[in-house]
């Protein structure tokens, strides 16, 4: 009696021993496939910072629903050798919204009126739709100019050093009209050079 009830665990055990064969695996592959959906975002960024390394981030939300999670990378205190913004969409957006967000938070943050027709119609060429799971990279480099990714793949470029200071300015001037997401992304960290001559984090 006793053998016939022994006989009959094995089966169960066995099936405990796959079913535990199955989960590391599934892991596994979990794992396996964040690296890989990682890599894509840092090789657009070799380029400019090599190595990238990411100072902060931060969840954007209106009303409750997250917009997007950002990135900034850069590799020293004030990000003197360039730096870069990584934003990772959560909802789709049309790209005329996303014109009309940063114009009038480039509003928000003091740039000069007399600059903002001619910046509008440069990122009406330049920005896509996007939708979940989508986004957009913008490294600033030394020589002023400001290169957009979507997904890793070049979209534009603004060769513009004021245009860069306001445009990053939306996420790390001191007037941001989203204080607590520039404290994430900065840490502690001072504001990008360009943004400010002092450290003012």
């Amino acid at each position: 009696m006793m053998n016939h009830l022994i006989s009959n665990m094995h089966p169960i055990q066995n099936l405990k021993r796959q079913c535990k064969r199955l989960i590391l695996g599934l892991l596994t592959l979990l794992l396996s496939a964040q690296a890989f959906a990682i890599e894509p975002v840092l090789s657009e960024l070799n380029d400019s910072l090599n190595p990238p390394q990411m100072v902060g981030s931060g969840t954007l939300k209106y009303f409750g629903f997250k917009i997007y999670d950002a990135y900034f990378y850069a590799n020293d205190e004030q990000a003197l050798d360039g730096f870069a913004l990584r934003l990772d969409y959560a909802l789709k957006i049309r790209s005329s919204d996303l014109l009309r967000f940063t114009m009038k938070n480039l509003r928000q943050v003091r740039a000069p009126e007399a600059s903002l027709p001619k910046w509008e119609k440069e990122l009406i060429e330049l920005f896509p739709d996007v939708e979940s799971g989508h986004r957009i990279t913008a490294i600033y480099s030394l020589d002023g100019s400001t290169s957009f990714f979507h997904n890793g793949k070049k979209i534009g470029k603004i060769v513009d050093a004021m245009f860069a200071r306001y445009f990053f300015g939306i996420w790390f001037d001191p007037r941001t009209s989203s204080p607590t997401l520039r404290r994430k992304l900065l840490g502690a960290h001072c504001a990008p050079r360009i943004i400010s001559t002092n450290c003012e984090r």
